[in-house]
């Protein structure tokens, strides 16, 4: 298997709503399942920005599915190529949302990577894009384990 990566960004359509969120989420979390695709989508200020992990064919066929979908327009592929590890191999597809995260940490995350104190997946490197995402991740997982562990002591 050839692995690869694929990181695009695009503009939701102004009549998204948290439930058009829910479902792309729900639908490529059972669709990347059943082919083996790994990933992350973060959303903020009616943007995407998305990476795509998986057999070159695979992410090449969801890429071309996820750009038939009217929720979003304007996409732009940041980088397609083969790679040695997945980087989101924990998840067929997490959302993040600026809801997910303290503002503050965004706001830091973004000034280390895109030099901008808002979403602009546009204008960020391939490297910028997938650093950024690299540490939402971490953040996201940290939070998680966080809430899984203040559950248990109230057990």
């Amino acid at each position: 298997m050839s692995l690869y990566r694929l990181i695009y960004c695009s503009q939701a359509s102004s009549e998204i709503s948290r439930y058009d969120l829910k479902d792309i989420l729900e639908t490529s979390q059972k669709n990347n399942q059943a082919t083996g695709i790994t990933g992350l989508l973060y959303y903020e200020d009616s943007k995407f920005l998305q990476i795509l992990e998986g057999d070159h064919r695979q992410v090449n066929q969801t890429y071309h599915r996820i750009l038939r979908d009217p929720r979003h327009h304007d996409p732009l592929l940041i980088e397609c190529l083969p790679v040695q590890k997945r980087e989101f191999e924990v998840w067929s597809m997490q959302g993040i949302h600026t809801d997910d995260l303290a503002t503050e940490q965004i706001r830091t995350f973004l000034l280390k990577y895109s030099g901008f104190s808002q979403f602009l997946p546009d204008t960020m490197t391939a490297e910028q894009c997938l650093g950024f995402m690299q540490e939402l991740a971490y953040i996201h997982l940290l939070s998680d384990s966080f809430t899984l562990e203040l559950a248990e002591l109230a057990l």
